[in-house]
């Protein structure tokens, strides 16, 4: 796009102003506070038109452009998009104060045929097809400043790239798609129609399989209901015949023991008379007698027993005695030797220690002398003789010593001792067992008493055991407790003789009475005719603790079915009321199994078109970066002279450049330079998003704040861009740039505010 011409009717401080523009480089020079900036915003006015709202502190560009005395801006601007020509028109009025009322007029005429194309498309978007924030962050440089960042403007780059059209992105399109699968499956498959389905059917499923088992168990149960019904009246039917049965038997026993009555008088009377005819033929003991029977049994065991402890004692006494008469024999050797033996053995030795010292001091004397005979040669022969004289007298000692030792050895010998100390522990033995000897004696003695007196009362209770047998009728000898204990079980076995006639009398005697007791007011006619209303055939065979058994268990059946029956039927009741037909839970799944088959299949192709998406959007994001990374480096190339060649770009739009071999941050270098790679990353973008054509540039005071020979590499730049049919803007307040483009022997069209 290239505009020719524009005309400002009422813009910020400007009123009525209007120029021309050439293809190539114009170049607008005004002081400060002329309107150059301006004349900037009014053409992405009429390109984009003017934000009402405030952004990060700053006036809204609608406030910051509206005259102080007017409430209305607009104008208009030719411009020639490839073949055509065309004229927008933008005016924007405001009215209130408190609520502001704004209305816009746009119109995009073809100025040949004089037609509105304006469809409510911004003429930006319309001509140059990029969106605002776009057109401001590469063909717009302002005083505000060249960086450029923010995922937002590499999202409408890339959505440009991807679709032609800012607004439709790939994002967009998945999300979309998203929102019409994630309703049929999230990504975690625990939200959506397709799991509501599955958990539906899941449902259904466990309900029919629910259903099947309480229909099956609905038939087992009927089943079951009338299988125990007919076995609870088989068990009535046993029940009542068993009753019958055992009311019959009671019936006969009943007939039997009116019948019965005289035998068992008979029976009664005979037992008494056989009682009596015991107690009159036999000596029957009391319990007295029978305890004193037991005391003469205990006593004659306790005499018993303490002579065989009396025996038993003499026994160890004697062996003990024994034992001690081996040391009586060291009484001769004493009765000898004197009664001061161990005086004498230590006297001995100790004469014999007293002359081995004297010996031992001879025998050091001789030899003192002898090494005295050595230094006295003259008397030598001499003093060898009084050596000989002293030895003689030593060993005269060693045989008296000899002596000594053979005497006191020969006393220990014969005591059979080893030591004084052995000889001393033989006589205190010896004392000892005479004490101990002397004492066993007397406790033999005694003990020979004892036994003679225990011997005497065992004779003497013997006597009187034999008087008291005589006067219970027994003529059997006690010779000892063994024999008691045989008629102390006479005693018993008369008493148990008694007893158990005493019983017998007392069981036909109860008997008799209980028979009277029962047939007392019987009628047996009635009775008899009751037994034979039952008809039941040998009533009396039948044993009664088994009818009664097989009544209770019967009874007890019976109860239990009852119960169980009474359980069936509920659960009967509960599962009708609860389960539905399986046929129309069926029928339900399938229709649901038909609506998932289809969710599946449209989920399925949703997540096949998101995925191809994704990847196509993704392919070309990579692709933006590193285009604009070459241009841009170009582009810094020629604006540095060659210093800085190659800058590398993020999907963010954050530049670094490389140095000294390391990747380092745009923010490492100089604010001009940093300026400068802004600049360059700005031109990479407009000629990445305008491909073929060229934006039209405009820079606003762009060169201020560089030097004379970076500002002459960007008008050399973009000289070389005008060449190739791009339109450029230069803002400037200075009269250098004129004079360099002239230097240059550039084309430009100059323009004075």
């Amino acid at each position: 796009m290239i505009i020719e011409k524009i005309e400002i009717d009422s813009f910020a401080s400007l009123r009525g102003v209007s120029f021309d523009l050439t293809d190539g480089i114009n170049l607008i020079e005004g002081n400060n506070e002329s309107g150059k900036s301006s004349i900037a915003d009014f053409i992405k006015f009429i390109l984009y038109g003017a934000a009402g709202k405030a952004v990060d502190d700053h006036l809204a560009e609608r406030k910051r452009v509206m005259n102080f005395n007017d409430s209305h801006i607009g104008g208009s601007m030719t411009v020639r998009v490839e073949q055509g020509r065309y004229k927008i028109t933008r005016n924007l009025a405001v009215s209130g104060t408190v609520r502001e009322s704004v209305r816009t007029r746009i119109s995009v005429r073809d100025c040949e045929s004089g037609a509105d194309i304006y469809e409510g498309v911004e003429p930006g978007v319309m001509f140059l097809g990029i969106p605002e924030d776009v057109f401001c962050a590469s063909a717009y440089l302002s005083q505000r400043g060249t960086k450029v960042s923010g995922a937002d403007i590499n999202e409408s780059i890339s959505n440009i790239l991807f679709s032609g059209d800012e607004r439709t992105s790939a994002q967009k399109a998945i999300e979309r798609i998203d929102s019409a699968r994630i309703p049929l499956s999230h990504k975690h498959g625990k939200v959506g129609r397709i799991y509501d389905i599955r958990e539906e059917l899941y449902t259904l499923e466990s309900k029919l399989a629910s259903d099947m088992e309480a229909n099956e168990r609905i038939i087992a149960l009927e089943a079951a209901v009338g299988e125990r019904k007919k076995t609870n009246a088989e068990h009535q039917s046993n029940y009542e015949l068993l009753e019958k049965q055992k009311k019959a038997n009671e019936l006969a026993r009943l007939i039997e023991k009116c019948e019965a009555v005289e035998g068992a008088e008979r029976a009664k009377i005979d037992s008494e008379m056989r009682l009596l005819e015991h107690k009159a033929t036999a000596h029957i003991p009391t319990d007295e007698e029978t305890a004193e029977l037991r005391g003469y049994e205990r006593s004659m065991a306790l005499l018993e027993k303490r002579a065989t402890e009396l025996s038993l004692e003499r026994e160890q006494l004697e062996r003990e005695r024994e034992v001690y008469s081996s040391e009586l024999r060291f009484g001769e050797v004493l009765k000898r030797e004197g009664a001061d033996i161990i005086e004498r053995v230590e006297k001995y030795r100790e004469k014999a220690k007293k002359l081995t010292a004297v010996a031992i001091s001879f025998f050091a004397l001789a030899a003192v002398v002898v090494g005295i005979s050595f230094l006295l040669p003259s008397a030598m022969l001499f003093i060898l003789l009084g050596a000989f004289a002293v030895l003689d007298v030593g060993i005269g000692l060693i045989f008296i010593r000899a002596k000594n030792v053979k005497v006191a050895n020969a006393i220990l010998r014969a005591a059979n001792c080893s030591s004084t100390e052995e000889l001393a522990r033989a006589i205190e033995r010896y004392r000892k067992a005479t004490e101990r000897i002397t004492a066993l004696s007397a406790a033999l003695d005694l003990n020979k008493e004892r036994t003679a007196e225990t011997r005497g009362a065992f004779s003497s209770e013997k006597q009187r055991l034999v008087e008291f047998l005589a006067d219970m009728d027994i003529d059997e000898a006690a010779e000892d407790s063994e024999s008691l204990r045989a008629i102390g079980e006479i005693f018993a076995q008369r008493q148990r003789t008694v007893r158990e006639l005493e019983a017998e009398a007392r069981e036909k005697r109860a008997y008799y009475e209980a028979l009277l007791t029962q047939t007392e007011n019987v009628d047996l006619e009635r009775t008899r005719a009751e037994l034979e209303a039952l008809g039941v055939a040998e009533p009396l065979s039948f044993d009664v603790a088994k009818l009664d058994r097989n009544i209770k268990f019967y009874r007890e059946q019976s109860e239990l079915l009852c119960e169980r029956i009474h359980a069936f039927e509920l659960e009967l009741t509960e599962l009708r009321a609860r389960s539905a037909a399986p046929a129309e839970v069926r029928e339900h799944m399938l229709c649901l199994e038909s609506e998932l088959a289809e969710c599946e299949r449209k989920h399925a192709v949703y997540t096949l078109a998101a995925e191809s998406l994704k990847v196509a959007s993704e392919e070309l994001r990579r692709s933006v970066a590193p285009a604009l990374a070459r241009v841009s480096g170009e582009y810094m190339g020629t604006l540095t002279d060659g210093k800085y060649g190659q800058l590398s770009l993020d999907h963010a739009f954050a530049l670094s450049y490389e140095s000294g071999g390391e990747l380092r941050h745009i923010d490492h270098m100089s604010t001009g330079t940093r300026d400068m790679a802004y600049l360059s990353l700005r031109l990479a973008l407009a000629d990445v998003i305008s491909g073929e054509g060229k934006l039209v540039l405009m820079l606003d005071e762009a060169t201020a704040h560089m030097d004379d020979t970076r500002a002459k590499n960007l008008l050399r730049l973009l000289v070389g861009r005008a060449t190739d049919g791009a339109q450029h803007i230069l803002f400037t307040c200075h009269g250098r740039e004129s004079q360099m483009l002239s230097e240059m022997g550039a084309e430009f069209n100059r323009i004075e505010l």
